[in-house]
């Protein structure tokens, strides 16, 4: 075994049990490419919330319509105090996703 194939079962394990998918996007890199394509072609198509910061906009059109292949919200803020009303609707709308509660946890900021 190597911790290659180690951390990729885990990773694969762990995004078929998603049950929501939330990307805080601060800069331009898009190393979250995977785990979406993932998500949307061999997951769950769980539900998914991008929080991109305004000086990091995505430019990928790919990623700016993946609404036509799973639920899908993008919010655009400047200060990290903004996600916590927009992360909690979100969460609460899908709490039941697959038909299994997610847990109601309340959003907060970290400073």
């Amino acid at each position: 075994w190597s911790s290659d194939v180690c951390s990729s079962d885990l990773r694969l394990n762990l995004l078929r049990q998603t049950d929501l998918f939330i990307s805080i996007r601060t800069s331009l890199s898009e190393s979250s490419a995977f785990e979406v394509a993932y998500n949307v072609f061999a997951g769950n198509k769980a539900p998914m919330f991008f929080a991109v910061w305004e000086k990091a906009p995505i430019k990928t059109t790919l990623l700016k319509e993946l609404d036509a292949y799973c639920p899908t919200t993008y919010f655009t803020f400047s200060s990290v105090s903004e996600l916590i009303g927009p992360l909690n609707i979100f969460i609460n709308a899908h709490k039941t996703q697959g038909g299994v509660p997610c847990r109601n946890v309340p959003i907060s900021a970290v400073s």
